[in-house]
Parts: C-alpha cells; sequence; structure tokens
C-alpha cells in the first residue's frame, strides 16, 4: 500500500492482489473499488483501482502490518526519485549490413525511414530474429539501448519542451497538476510506473497521441523530465 501524493485520507493497493488480500483490508479499513474512465486502462497489472482510506500514517503503516501488506510512504516521490539519467547503452556492433531493412528516425518526419548506409548520427532499427533491435550512432560509435530510451535521447536534441504540467491544486510545497506528454515521445516503463502511481491508472491518450497522467506533483513531473532531458513546461 501506498499513499496517494496529495491525499491525506486514500492510499492505492498496488501489486498483486487475492481475495484473502482484499478481505484483510477490508476488515481493517474502508476499501474503494474503482474502475477507470473509459478512456484508460487500469495501472499496474490490476484489473481497476483499489483504495483505503486512512486517517494519519501511523494508522496506515498499521493497517498495512495487520493485513500482511508492505506499506511504502508514497511510491511514486520514491520511484521519481531514483530515475536514473538517461545515457547512452552498451558499446554494440550496430545494425547488420547484409541482414533485413535498417530504419533510422526521422526526426522532422518524426518516424523511422527506410536507409541503404548508416553513417548518420541518429537512432536505427533492425529486426533481428523477429524482434526489433535499437542503436544509437554518436561520433562514429554505436551503442545498443532501448526503443524507448533511444527515442528520448533523441528527441531532446531537437525538441526539449514535450512535458507540459498543468496545476490544478497550487499547494505552496508541492503544487499538483495533470501532466501532457508529447505524443512523439514515449517513456521508458520506469517514468510510465511513476507517473501512474499518482493516480492508481495509466495515462489516457488523445486522438493525437498526446498522453495525460492525472494528480502529479510537480517534484514527480520534474524528476522525469530531468530523467530524460527535457524542460518541464508548467503553466
Amino acid at each position: 500500500m501506498t499513499q496517494l501524493p496529495g491525499s491525506s485520507a486514500l492510499a492505492l493497493v498496488i501489486g498483486k492482489r487475492t481475495a484473502e488480500l482484499e478481505g484483510r483490508l477490508e476488515s481493517e479499513a474502508v476499501l474503494h473499488r474503482v474502475v477507470p474512465p473509459k478512456s484508460r486502462t487500469a495501472s499496474l497489472g490490476d484489473p481497476g483501482i483499489l483504495l483505503l482510506e486512512y486517517d494519519s500514517e501511523a494508522g496506515l503503516r498499521d493497517v498495512s502490518a495487520n493485513a500482511e501488506a508492505t506499506f511504502i510512504p508514497c511510491a511514486a516521490s520514491h520511484v521519481a526519485a531514483n530515475l536514473p539519467l538517461l545515457a547512452l547503452g552498451p558499446r554494440a556492433a550496430g545494425p547488420n549490413a547484409y541482414g533485413s531493412a535498417v530504419g533510422m528516425f526521422n526526426v522532422f518526419e518524426r518516424e523511422f525511414i527506410q536507409v541503404e548506409t548508416f553513417r548518420r548520427d541518429g537512432l536505427y532499427k533492425q529486426k533481428v530474429n523477429g524482434r526489433w533491435q535499437y542503436w544509437l550512432l554518436r561520433s562514429g560509435h554505436w551503442s545498443s539501448i532501448g526503443y524507448a530510451e533511444g527515442m528520448c535521447l533523441t528527441m531532446s536534441e531537437v525538441d526539449s519542451k514535450c512535458l507540459q504540467l498543468k496545476i490544478v491544486e497550487d499547494v505552496d510545497e508541492d503544487p499538483i497538476g495533470t501532466l501532457h506528454v508529447n505524443g512523439s515521445l514515449p517513456l521508458p516503463v520506469q517514468h510510465q510506473r511513476a507517473l501512474a502511481l499518482c493516480s492508481g491508472v495509466s495515462a489516457v491518450r488523445a486522438p493525437d497521441g498526446t498522453r495525460t497522467y492525472d494528480n502529479v506533483p510537480n517534484s514527480v513531473a520534474l524528476a522525469v523530465a530531468r530523467s530524460i532531458h527535457q524542460h518541464l513546461q508548467v503553466r
């Protein structure tokens, strides 16, 4: 169980849930089962959102212990605070010139374009044994990298304003708002997890690809932005 940012009354139940666990929690506190809006999906592998009422952190710790659950104070902030600064992956040989077609990400078209030669710095992809592999070429050196990580590093060089936080609750210590992520910028799994933990649900995707996360503290949004070399826009 973990506290929701900005709330002193509701905690989020995450991870593996069983009927036995829910029964123990219900014997200790008031539970609320919430179905995500139609435009969203349940996050973190759960079939829905499970919220628990509490009066104090000490009381929440007691409920967790009695229900044999683990208590984590504001998991969203914890995950965000430990996000690494994205960097190049391990050195690699790069795409196989005699293998399947190779694509290079075009930052202006925002899509991969098939290329015959791979000498220009950028993000490349090629199918290897039926799975996409990604590499970054920088100053003649190849690095193996994940898709989202490679996209974040590549996009940061041409557009560093892909994250916008609209404040909805101007709390003095740490304002809370709705975070909008540009549709051309996929986020690594841990970054998505930090943002989903703010509300218990994953992002809602707009027709233009923009993803929106609710109940995100400025500190969490800032940690995510810094990790992927973006400048957070606050309004």
